[in-house]
């Protein structure tokens, strides 16, 4: 394996990169008495490639985190944002009273769309 084939680089080293495999895991321990001992896993991607991962505990307890998987927001979604936050950090340079950002930030989204502020939805 080259370094090139590590994925893109990330603060000047060679980054993850994402490779879709199948395979599976197994643990040795409880997650109830939060006492794994080890992790092994195995798996393989569609080209035959085959990938292993070990893992040991030094056997202090571990800590259980919950994810929760959402959509990323719409490209349009995140440009919207965007605009809110540079229309609300314009407000504050230009030290916008309270009671009038609201209305600020409506005419900054106006002006950055290229719209009179009462056609937005």
């Amino acid at each position: 394996m080259q370094i090139g084939d590590l994925g893109p680089r990330v603060d000047g080293l060679p980054g993850p990169q994402v490779e879709m495999s199948t395979g599976s895991c197994r643990q040795i321990g409880s997650f109830v008495t939060r006492q794994v001992s080890s992790v092994t896993c195995a798996a393989t991607d569609r080209n035959g490639k085959t990938y292993e991962l070990s893992f040991e505990s030094d056997g202090s307890p571990m800590t259980l985190r919950r994810l929760r998987q959402a959509s990323l927001p719409s490209v349009r979604l995140r440009a919207r944002q965007i605009a809110q936050i540079e229309c609300r950090l314009k407000a504050r340079a230009a030290q916008v009273r309270p009671r009038d950002i609201t209305a600020f930030i409506i005419r900054c989204l106006g002006e950055d769309d290229g719209k009179p502020a009462g056609d937005q939805q």
